[in-house]
């Protein structure tokens, strides 16, 4: 048992949840007024999302840092290392929402199939849930892992 690690987890929750809070008042809050003004505007929610989300991706670079334990890296640091690859970031992100469509049309299907077995069914459903989460997770941690020894390790692709 180490001290440090508590601290890690505890910088790690907070800086995750400095990015969550960011992320709802810069897109969430002007989505929801926008919505309230123009009922219509849900068709722009995910064009919206894959607009925002290499900036959001951008600030969690700092991710990895926590994770590796380094206290000298910030958010400035993170946006400074990305700086002028919004589009490959952006590349980046919608592949990754490609991704995490597939799999959960592919639980969606597990699911419904799994559906007519009865209980067995409804075992197999949550199992394939499970699976799914923990392979978006996965997938996930993966492309910030990349991103950070990319643009801040400068370690080739």
């Amino acid at each position: 048992y180490q001290l440090g690690a508590d601290r890690t987890v505890r910088r790690y929750a907070g800086n995750m949840t400095l990015l969550f809070v960011g992320f709802v008042l810069a897109f969430s809050v002007p989505f929801a007024v926008l919505m309230a003004i123009w009922e219509t505007a849900i068709i722009f929610l995910l064009p919206g999302i894959l607009v925002v989300s290499p900036f959001i991706y951008r600030l969690m670079l700092k991710l990895p840092a926590i994770a590796l334990e380094r206290t000298d890296f910030s958010f400035g640091d993170a946006w400074a290392a990305t700086s002028g690859n919004y589009w490959q970031i952006m590349g980046l992100v919608t592949v990754y929402t490609i991704v995490a469509l597939a799999l959960n049309l592919l639980f969606t299907f597990v699911s419904g199939t799994a559906l007519l077995a009865g209980v067995f069914g409804t075992l197999l459903g949550s199992a394939a849930g499970a699976a799914v989460q923990w392979l978006g997770l996965i997938f996930g941690i993966s492309v910030l892992t990349v991103m950070y020894g990319f643009f801040v390790e400068e370690r080739p692709l």
